[in-house]
């Protein structure tokens, strides 16, 4: 037996065969070759802090109604800690590390449907000298578990091979009032556009081919949750989504609510992409309430109150205009979770300490700075290169670019995923007049007459942007001051160049990313929809057998 009260000099297969990983270890299979992918490393760390960041925070943000505030009294006063399902576990060493690595943890039920693997969870708990009463083996078809059991779990995470689409119903069928849903999917060809058919039929929604795919993976993700959700009379609110590497992970916290379920046509767009250029627009399903409308009734459709018309042909180069979604266009995260997370991972001092099974320090506090920088509000992005390839100018320095919208008046951050977005609330005529007016600058400086991708780009008149001159607008002029404060956006000042928190960091060794599917436990038949952390991106969007 392990009792590991510190991580391995290094996570992964040791020596000895068997998979070391914050404070836990597995054992391999007899026969079995073992299969371990380094890039879920981060996966886990990351789930590991949201659990522990989740279990305080819960008790200070009750759901709404009576009944959530009642809950989240009585939490307060029992201390209770989370019960916790993991619907697709394989080896166990997700839950091995939630039951050592999470402090206030009541109970996790470690389940998988294959046999041989819930015996070898068996034994990698017992190998962990982890107690029946914290920890058990479940040998089960998750989808009937979570719908025989209902309101039973705090958290439910769903790490599957491929689309956790087939799960949802379930999970919000057995997620307490005010719990939490940890949901992974790694169809990113099927999200991000590739299988517009396949997309509709696990997601509700399609995916036009564009440079904000992964946000939009990502949205159609929480459509999908909400939608569900919604057949329950259940809300959500997501805390977290994060697009990383060759996977998206969500953290999603289910509230009942009927109240609120009224808003999820207003969380919901359809969207007009043009297929030449980078404009795209976002059309709610309905009203949402504001002081304008304050008389109307939540979830009251546009349509019957004068909706907008949605244009022809692309206002910018009159290409031709695709749809996709519907979508989430809710908020992607929480910032009060993500500060409390970022408490949590800037705390020099007493984080190895807190968390010794955490390992990826450096990624997480990076990743969640470039989270908590986003603007909220604004849906979807441009990037800088796409609109230059349109101009055929030389690049704009993107920090140029975004003070000058700064100094226009509007707010604009980076996407977490994505360090040339362009995420603003400015409206898209102004992002591409600031491009012509960059490529026109050039042109005159240089000599050189451009042959923009569009026809006729760069001979528009009249413009959207104030200045009577707009062709000669000042992308030199820095952040405007206000007192010793600079003027910022609200995703907040480009902290990163104060801090000097690195964000966007490149992976740590050659071929970083998906593994090929593991063949399947000795002696018995690979099963679909199973377990597993990597899609195959030789595959197709169907499902395949299990990874480990």
């Amino acid at each position: 037996m392990a009792d590991i009260t510190s991580p391995p000099a290094h996570n992964g297969v040791q020596e000895n065969g068997r998979i070391r990983e914050g404070l836990a270890e597995v054992l391999p299979i007899e026969g079995n070759k073992v299969f371990y992918n380094n890039v879920q490393v981060f996966n886990r760390d990351t789930s590991v802090l949201a659990l522990n960041v989740f279990e305080s925070w819960r008790k200070e943000h009750a759901p709404p109604g009576r009944a959530g505030r009642a809950l989240t009294e009585e939490l307060k006063k029992t201390n209770e800690g989370l019960t916790v399902f993991e619907a697709m576990a394989a080896s166990g060493l997700r839950s091995v590390r939630y039951a050592k690595e999470v402090k206030n943890l009541k109970h996790v039920v470690v389940n998988d449907l294959d046999e041989k693997a819930a015996d070898n969870i068996k034994a990698n708990l017992k190998h962990n000298c982890i107690p029946e009463t914290i920890a058990e083996a479940s040998h089960s078809d998750c989808i009937r578990h979570m719908q025989h059991n209902d309101l039973a779990y705090d958290v439910i995470d769903l790490d599957p091979y491929g689309s956790a689409s087939p799960f949802l119903d379930g999970a919000l069928n057995s997620v307490r009032n005010g719990g939490l849903l940890c949901v992974t999917c790694t169809d990113s060809a099927v999200l991000c556009g590739n299988h517009t058919d396949v997309c509709y039929y696990r997601y509700g929604g399609t995916a036009p081919k564009a440079k904000y795919c992964h946000e939009l993976a990502l949205r159609l993700m929480l459509h999908a949750i909400s939608s569900a959700a919604g057949r329950r009379k259940r809300a959500i609110v997501p805390l977290l989504s994060l697009s990383i590497d060759f996977y998206y992970r969500v953290f999603v916290r289910v509230i009942d609510s009927p109240k609120d379920c009224g808003n999820l046509a207003a969380d919901t767009s359809l969207l007009l992409q043009c297929v030449n250029c980078e404009w795209h627009e976002l059309s709610p399903l309905a009203q949402p309430k504001s002081e304008k409308n304050a008389n109307l009734k939540p979830g009251t459709l546009l349509g019957q109150h004068g909706g907008t018309t949605p244009p022809a042909t692309c206002p910018i180069c009159k290409g031709r205009l695709v749809m996709g979604g519907p979508c989430w266009t809710g908020p992607l995260h929480d910032a009060s979770f993500v500060s409390a997370m970022l408490t949590e991972s800037s705390d020099s001092q007493h984080k190895s300490e807190k968390y010794p099974g955490i390992t990826a320090w450096k990624k997480v506090h990076g990743l969640l700075t470039a989270v908590s920088m986003e603007l909220p509000g604004s849906p979807l992005f441009c990037t800088l290169d796409g609109l230059m390839s349109i101009t055929r100018a030389p690049n704009c320095p993107l920090q140029k670019f975004k003070n000058t919208l700064i100094n226009l008046g509007y707010k604009v951050s980076h996407f977490h995923r994505e360090p040339m977005a362009v995420k603003t609330d400015a409206p898209s005529e102004v992002i591409f007049d600031l491009a012509r007016a960059w490529a026109l600058q050039h042109q005159e400086a240089s000599g050189v007459v451009l042959k923009p991708k569009i026809e006729g780009f760069l001979d528009k008149e009249t413009s959207s942007l104030p200045d009577s001159d707009w062709r000669k607008i000042n992308f030199e002029e820095p952040v405007a001051k206000d007192g010793d404060e600079e003027k910022e956006s609200e995703d907040g000042k480009e902290q990163h160049h104060k801090k000097r928190t690195p964000m966007f960091l490149p992976n740590p060794e050659s071929n970083w990313g998906p593994k090929r599917a593991a063949a399947g436990w000795p002696g018995g038949k690979c099963k679909k929809v199973k377990t597993g952390h990597e899609e195959d991106e030789k595959s197709s969007p169907e499902e395949t057998p299990t990874a480990e």
